[in-house]
């Protein structure tokens, strides 16, 4: 049987990003405890983070030792109402040695992967083919990682590839 008990959770985390937007996002991204080996991960630590680049992120965070005290420092920061889910989240997992983020260093189409994501959130969930497109045009963006993204921000309504 698989486990949806993520999913109440990861709604309520991305509707809060969509309501609050892009300030909103870099400020409580920052101050997200995201431990690795007892180290900040501080490659995550970007001004202009864009959701798809941290979800992604944050899905890739789902290991045993790893889960409870990222996905505990998220739901504090971000002040999430819904209960975590008491163990690592069945979804599909990106790789933990994939390249985690969408841009790096004003590389990539923040703006895009921002007007992208408000087109998947909620029953809206109204891809423009054109951006799809260009998204997997984005330097270390391919299918698999564009389509994982869109089912973490709205599993009602898009399938992963992989």
């Amino acid at each position: 049987m698989i486990d949806y008990s993520w999913v109440p959770w990861l709604q309520d985390l991305v509707a809060k990003i969509a309501e609050k937007g892009k300030h909103y996002l870099a400020e409580k991204a920052n101050a997200v405890e995201w431990v690795k080996n007892g180290d900040q991960l501080l490659g995550h630590r970007k001004e202009n983070i864009d959701p798809f680049s941290f979800l992604y992120f944050l899905a890739q965070r789902n290991t045993t030792k790893q889960f409870e005290p990222v996905f505990r420092s998220v739901r504090k920061v971000f002040d999430i109402a819904s209960e975590l889910p008491s163990r690592p989240l069945a979804i599909p997992t990106p790789l933990p040695q994939a390249k985690a983020l969408f841009h790096k260093d004003g590389m990539g189409q923040p703006d895009l992967l921002w007007h992208l994501f408000q087109q998947a959130v909620g029953e809206r969930h109204n891809i423009v083919a054109e951006d799809f497109n260009t998204a997997l045009n984005i330097g270390n963006v391919a299918m698999a990682k564009l389509t994982q993204t869109l089912f973490i921000i709205n599993p009602h309504h898009f399938l992963s590839d992989h």
